[in-house]
């Protein structure tokens, strides 16, 4: 006679022995304060990873404690086990942590679009909502064949992701998911690339050593006096202002900090 609790337990057993899909379980923002106190404390090399709880106040031995690590690892920003006696920061991970500019954008992109979901995930959506949370539940339980919480788990995180890092936008007064090439255009016209920001920060030091010794200059007695005191009565003035917006900030921000330059800066209403 056939067991009919047989093929219940063949589908249990499916069930607890199928995978979990392949994505982190915490956003990147969230995932950063591991690297940045890691390089804090060791100033890039391998720290104790006791040292790492006791900076960061949680204990070693938590759940929370190990998603932290083996989301950092998944991301590529650490290295280490949750275990280790060693934890230490990757070359990536200093990039991330750094000054914010296009490079750091652009290797963050490359570490999103990385995980094959979340690429998946932004090609299927890009021009659609992102407050559509039904729709986006169904295609992630449908076609990556989760079930309801690791869909909601997965939504969680690359909602997350999307919003912090510039993959949303307002378009016809909806928030819509957009693509990485997009994305990336909008961050080339608000970041710094990392030539002219290092550059830009290293002028005024000298600019302002060769005003002050054109006025020592300057004050000099003349044979002709007249003359000079007419040419340098009214010394030039040259202000360099250098502008960092957050990859975050809405395009109504970004216009808004324009106009409220031309209003100040030059006097334009």
């Amino acid at each position: 006679m056939t067991n009919p609790n047989a093929s219940n337990g063949e589908s249990n057993s499916s069930r607890q022995s199928k995978p979990r899909k392949n994505f982190p379980r915490l956003s990147l923002t969230k995932v950063l304060e591991l690297p940045k106190t890691i390089f804090e404390l060791g100033e890039g090399d391998s720290v104790r990873r006791l040292r790492v709880w006791d900076k960061l106040g949680r204990s070693p031995d938590s759940g929370l404690s190990r998603t932290l690590i083996v989301a950092s690892n998944g991301y590529g920003l650490t290295s280490g086990a949750y275990n280790a006696e060693l934890l230490s920061i990757t070359e990536l991970g200093k990039i991330v942590i750094g000054e914010h500019n296009i490079s750091r954008y652009e290797k963050i992109l490359d570490i999103l679009f990385q995980n094959e979901l979340f690429s998946a995930f932004i090609t299927k959506f890009s021009g659609k909502s992102f407050n559509n949370d039904e729709m986006l539940l169904t295609y992630l339980q449908t076609t990556h064949n989760m079930d309801e919480r690791e869909a909601k788990s997965a939504l969680d995180v690359f909602k997350e992701n999307i919003q912090d890092f510039g993959l949303v936008e307002e378009l016809s007064g909806r928030k819509t998911i957009i693509s990485r090439e997009i994305a990336l255009e909008n961050a080339r016209k608000v970041l710094p690339n990392q030539t002219a920001s290092s550059s830009a920060s290293a002028k005024p030091a000298p600019e302002a050593e060769s005003t002050e010794a054109d006025e020592e200059v300057h004050a000099e007695p003349t044979h002709k006096p007249k003359a000079s005191a007419s040419k340098h009565q009214n010394p030039s003035l040259h202000i360099d202002v250098q502008i960092h917006i957050s990859a975050e900030a809405s395009a109504d921000q970004i216009d808004q900090i324009f106009a409220s330059m031309a209003k100040h800066l030059y006097k334009s209403e």
